[in-house]
């Protein structure tokens, strides 16, 4: 009887030793998701909701003051829309 006891506290503890380290993994945790960075200006780093946020801005600005066929025409060496996301970083920096 005392060998069956014992045997069934033995299994009993191997089983609570395997799981106790199983919890204790050394492994490095998952890393995060990856950040969206749209550009980093000045040190400061530029996450897609700041970045359409002044686009937004710059798209109003020149739809306000060359109409929405603005978009369609060449301006300098840039097109608009070209033009529209150098002007969004410009006011970012």
């Amino acid at each position: 009887m005392r060998n069956r006891l014992f045997s069934r506290l033995m299994i009993t503890a191997a089983v609570v030793t395997a799981l106790f380290f199983g919890a204790c993994n050394t492994s490095e945790p998952a890393p995060e998701a990856e950040r969206v960075v749209v550009a980093v200006v000045d040190g400061h780093i530029v996450e897609p909701f700041e970045y359409y946020v002044y686009l937004s801005e710059q798209q109003r600005f020149f739809e306000a003051t060359g109409g929405l066929d603005f978009w369609h025409e060449i301006s300098r060496a840039n097109d608009a829309q070209t033009q529209t996301k150098l002007n969004t970083l410009r006011q970012l920096a």
